[in-house]
C-alpha cells in the first residue's frame, strides 16, 4: 500500500493484520496461496499470513471472481 501509516506499522505486532487487510483489498485467492507457500518455503513458517477460516476463504474467492470479471471485460 502507498500509505505512510502503513509503512510505520509494517514489521510491528500489527503487521499480520495489515497483510490480511491488503490481501482482501488488493489481492486474490491465488495471491494468498502463493504468498503462504512462499513464506513456508522461505522461512518454514507461513504464520505471518494466517490460515483463513472458511468464511474468509469464501469471501476472498468471491472478491477474486469480481476482480477477474473487472479485468477481463469484453
Amino acid at each position: 500500500m502507498d500509505v505512510v501509516e502503513y509503512d510505520v506499522l509494517e514489521g510491528t505486532e500489527t503487521s499480520m493484520n495489515l497483510d490480511v487487510l491488503c490481501l482482501f483489498s488488493q489481492g486474490t485467492w491465488s495471491d494468498y496461496k502463493s504468498e503462504r507457500a512462499k513464506l513456508a518455503s522461505s522461512f518454514g513458517d507461513a504464520s505471518r499470513l494466517p490460515q483463513l477460516v472458511p468464511d474468509q476463504v469464501l469471501k476472498l474467492k468471491q472478491l477474486t471472481v469480481l476482480t477477474l470479471a473487472e479485468t477481463n471485460k469484453a
